[in-house]
């Protein structure tokens, strides 16, 4: 009867219940036979809606290989629904809306401390800056065009 009843029962495979364990690798698998799929080699990328290189931060997803259209591996995307942002700055410790000469640019999401140039030959004085206006006599370079402050000559007096 048990005969009968497991040939009744025969046209249903029984679960898989062996495992040859071999490295993890990222295919949907569990290689490793520990009861968990791609751990620890899947890279985590992000929905980059805008299409801007950017993924947005509150959109992960774990992901395998290196072609991930409409993703991206960088997270630092503060408007994913706008290309045009972040921005690239600079540090402006004055805030005369340039930044400092020579500095290294960041990518922000809100331009506070920052400025989209960094021309400022004197981060220090907010009066002093490409647009100010030259001061003469003041042994300054007022607007940082490497001029100083010569004053014209007015000819003999």
């Amino acid at each position: 009867m048990g005969l009968l009843l497991w040939m009744a029962c025969g046209d249903v495979e029984p679960a898989e219940t062996s495992c040859s364990p071999t490295d993890e690798v990222c295919d949907g698998v569990d290689s490793d036979c520990d009861g968990r799929v791609d751990e620890g080699v899947t890279d985590t990328v992000y929905a980059d809606a805008d299409g801007d290189g950017l993924g947005d931060p509150a959109a992960p997803q774990a992901a395998c290989g290196t072609d991930w259209p409409g993703y991206s591996a960088n997270a630092d995307d503060c408007d994913d629904t706008n290309a045009t942002w972040p921005v690239e700055a600079w540090p402006d410790a004055d805030g005369d809306g340039f930044g400092a000469l020579g500095s290294e640019s960041t990518w922000v999401c809100d331009l506070t401390g920052y400025a989209n140039e960094s021309t400022d030959c004197d981060d220090e004085d907010a009066a002093i800056h490409p647009s100010a206006d030259e001061v003469c006599g003041n042994g300054i370079d007022d607007n940082c065009d490497d001029t100083g402050a010569a004053c014209p000559d007015s000819g003999p007096g």
